[in-house]
C-alpha cells in the first residue's frame, strides 16, 4: 500500500502567523472559514449551543456552496450530565444543516481546524 503524505500548498498569506485571544480568535476564524472552497475539518471535544449558534450561519453557507464540513468531537455520553443535553442539541443543529459530525469515545482535549488542507 502506498502512503500519501499531507503536503499543504504554500501560500504567501500563510507564511505569517498571528496570535489570537478569546476576544479576537472567532472573528478571524470565521474569516478563514468563509474562504474555504473544498473542505473544513474541525476537532473539538466539547459542543456548546452558544458557540454552535454563532458558527452555524457560516457553516450552513459553506455547505450550500458544496464545501464538505466535518466535526470530530467527544461522544456526548462522556460529558458531565449537565453538559450532555447541550452537546446533543448542538450536534443535532449541526447535522440539520449538513455538517458531518463524528464521535470518538477516547477523545483527547485537542482543538484544531484544517481548511482546504492549507490553513491550520
Amino acid at each position: 500500500m502506498k502512503m500519501h503524505l499531507f503536503r499543504p500548498r504554500i501560500n504567501d498569506d500563510l507564511m505569517t502567523s498571528r496570535l489570537y485571544c478569546d476576544q479576537t480568535f472567532y472573528s478571524a476564524f470565521k474569516k478563514d472559514l468563509k474562504r474555504a472552497q473544498n473542505e473544513v475539518l474541525i476537532e473539538s471535544p466539547f459542543m456548546a449551543m452558544k458557540r454552535t449558534s454563532d458558527m452555524l450561519p457560516v457553516l450552513k453557507t459553506l455547505i450550500s456552496k458544496g464545501v464538505n464540513v466535518r466535526i470530530n468531537t467527544r461522544n456526548p455520553k462522556h460529558h458531565e450530565a449537565a453538559f450532555e443535553g447541550q452537546a446533543w442539541r448542538a450536534i443535532n443543529a449541526l447535522r440539520d444543516v449538513g455538517v458531518d459530525v463524528k464521535f470518538y469515545d477516547d477523545y483527547r482535549h485537542r482543538k484544531l481546524a484544517a481548511i482546504d488542507r492549507t490553513v491550520l
